[in-house]
């Protein structure tokens, strides 16, 4: 009988110190990694103690019992109107009084990864009597998969609600009758905390576009950048904010002193963002802030816009356009942000073309006495089409020195023809047509689309050029070349 009533004593004070660590939880503290990165959620607890033995009068009774857990609490934790269901999250028992299940004292087979859910799992399963649970803390693994997270919406804070049992007796008395190792706190509290971010998770830093074909120029097209390639990872409502860092710096192609483009001319838009145009302050794009989605990463649905009109009138000139733009995500408050900065570069290549509009041909017909006593002229108005993207030259000269009758050369020189300015024109220096190039346009500024008529004159002194010659049909023939130099 005294051997009888030291065991009840010793029930007696198993039960008040279990009772005296009843205050442990298990908080899952997820890092960035997990939230808006690619790591799972892995990390070790202590989640109960195992009493002080005793071998009650049934102590064998119990030896063969699976350790199981279950969650008693909600079967989703919860932040606000934020729900994580408990069953994403699996244990694994680790060890309990530093022996992990299977060493000897604590034959069993280990069982792998259960999720938490409102039904015992079991953790641990002895196979054979005597396999007791040593005494000490109880060490579990606790896991989340990214991919479980990547599916739902975690907001900053703290998600509750959830408690953690085991399989234990909770009453002394049959602790006392079966010998059972009893398991405190119970319950244990689980909670899922979740860090404050706002940050960049994807993004380019560098855009650039090139015009390399006057058609960019005749034909233009909005210039558009696309900077969907910006994703946001947050917890919280994330506002988006936009500035430039200065103008628009130009650049000449082959040197020069640089000079300014208000940067206003650049539009940030998208879907859901206000219309903003560039300044060297900071807008906000998106009022109310971006809700935070499942996964946590939001793609930011913004281009950066130059109309065609400003690409003509901006962008024409041969050089290269540089301008950068800060990127800013931010709680509401503004104490959370993250900063990219983005440069752009546009070039424009030294472009030019020039062309004969209509018909390319200048007919000249003497056909009577009076038409070779006369000067003849004739006007081709709009007769070349010039696009130049620097200072120009335009020049002129004849493919041969003597016009051509059936592709044979004749005695009428190429210098009995004039040209001079067109109806309109006060531009042109007049020439006499040569085999050399002569300039009839000098140091004009760039240009789209110039159209520039001439004339073409015959004077009466030169028709004496014609006497002798055979006549009819077939015409003489002087082909006139065009080009030009940029400076």
């Amino acid at each position: 009988m005294v051997i009888y009533r030291n065991r009840v004593i010793a029930a007696l004070i198993i039960w008040v110190l279990g009772q005296k660590a009843a205050n442990g939880q298990v908080v899952l503290s997820l890092e960035e990694g997990n939230v808006i990165g690619a790591q799972n959620y892995v990390a070790n607890f202590n989640t109960g103690q195992v009493s002080i033995p005793l071998t009650g009068i049934l102590s064998t009774a119990w030896q063969n019992i699976p350790v199981q857990m279950r969650n008693s609490g909600s079967a989703s934790l919860t932040n606000g109107g934020s729900s994580f269901p408990a069953g994403n999250i699996s244990f694994e028992l680790i060890s309990i009084g530093g022996i992990a299940p299977g060493s000897p004292g604590f034959v069993g087979a280990p069982v792998g990864p259960v999720n938490l859910s409102s039904s015992f799992q079991t953790i641990f399963s002895p196979t054979e009597a005597g396999s007791n649970a040593p005494t000490g803390a109880i060490i579990g693994r606790y896991s989340i998969s990214r991919a479980t997270l990547n599916n739902y919406q975690l907001i900053a804070g703290s998600y509750t609600g959830g408690n953690l049992i085991y399989n234990q007796p909770t009453s002394s008395i049959i602790q006392l009758l079966i010998g059972y190792r009893y398991i405190t706190p119970f319950p244990v509290p689980l909670s899922l905390s979740i860090p404050y971010i706002n940050k960049w998770v994807a993004s380019t830093t560098s855009f650039t576009r090139n015009y390399n074909n006057v058609s960019s120029f005749t034909a233009p097209v909005d210039l558009d950048f696309n900077l969907s390639t910006f994703s946001v990872g947050h917890t919280e409502p994330a506002f988006i904010d936009i500035k430039a860092q200065g103008p628009i710096t130009f650049t000449p192609h082959g040197g020069g002193a640089a000079t300014s483009i208000p940067v206003n001319i650049v539009q940030a838009q998208g879907s859901g963002l206000t219309t903003t145009a560039l300044s060297t302050s900071y807008a906000t794009l998106n009022a109310p802030g971006f809700a935070v989605p499942a996964g946590n990463i939001t793609t930011i649905p913004l281009i950066l816009k130059i109309t065609s009109a400003n690409v003509v009138q901006h962008f024409f000139r041969a050089g290269t356009y540089t301008f950068n733009v800060d990127l800013r995500t931010r709680n509401s408050g503004g104490t959370i942000a993250d900063l990219k900065t983005i440069a752009f570069t546009i070039t424009t290549d030294p472009l030019s073309s020039i062309a004969v509009q209509g018909t390319p041909d200048v007919n000249f017909s003497y056909g009577s006495l009076a038409d070779y006593q006369m000067s003849k002229s004739i006007n081709m108005p709009n007769h070349l089409l010039i696009t130049n993207n620097k200072n120009y030259e335009v020049y002129v000269k004849s493919g041969t020195a003597n016009f051509t009758r059936n592709s044979m050369a004749t005695t009428i020189p190429a210098s009995i023809a004039q040209i001079e300015n067109g109806t309109g024109e006060t531009t042109v220096t007049g020439r006499t047509l040569s085999t050399t190039s002569q300039s009839i346009i000098t140091n004009a500024g760039s240009i789209i689309n110039r159209q520039l008529s001439l004339k073409y004159t015959i004077p009466a002194s030169q028709t004496l050029q014609f006497l002798g010659k055979q006549t009819g049909t077939t015409p003489y023939i002087l082909n006139v070349i065009y080009s030009f130099t940029s400076l």
